[in-house]
């Protein structure tokens, strides 16, 4: 009888180990995941006193705008400056999708000082932080 019980304390230890290494796993992966399902990488230069952003999309989801809402925020100086960037070209439209692995264009529509110097952050839920002179 003593040996019947040490096999089903086995069993029963494999079973608790097996069902708590699922679910970190799970949980691992999921967690992971959300944290980098949409990141971009971002290089910005001024020209002639227009801001001017290269947006990519290095995460595993496409980036969404429309109308300046959406998964992509601009702040300029602290301010709230999405509806102020168009897709370049595009002439005051601020509806593009960014697809994963893809790139976009954004264009201050607004001139903004020269020899200025400009905190600009993109924020997905990852956010980017720049520095940019004009």
């Amino acid at each position: 009888m003593k040996g019947i019980s040490a096999v089903v304390a086995t069993i029963l230890l494999l079973l608790i180990t097996i069902a708590l290494a699922t679910t970190a796993y799970f949980y691992i992966t999921n967690f992971l995941s959300g944290k980098t399902s949409k990141v971009v990488s971002v290089v910005a230069d001024c020209t002639n006193g227009k801001i001017s952003l290269i947006v990519s999309n290095v995460g595993q989801t496409d980036i969404v705008n429309t109308g300046g809402t959406g998964d992509l925020k601009i702040l300029v100086d602290n301010k709230l400056n999405t509806t102020d960037f168009e897709e370049n070209g595009a002439s005051g439209d601020v509806t593009y999708t960014i697809p994963v692995r893809g790139v976009v264009a954004l264009v201050n529509k607004n001139t903004v000082s020269s020899s200025s110097q400009y905190r600009i952050v993109v924020a997905t839920p990852n956010p980017e932080i720049l520095t940019v002179f004009c």
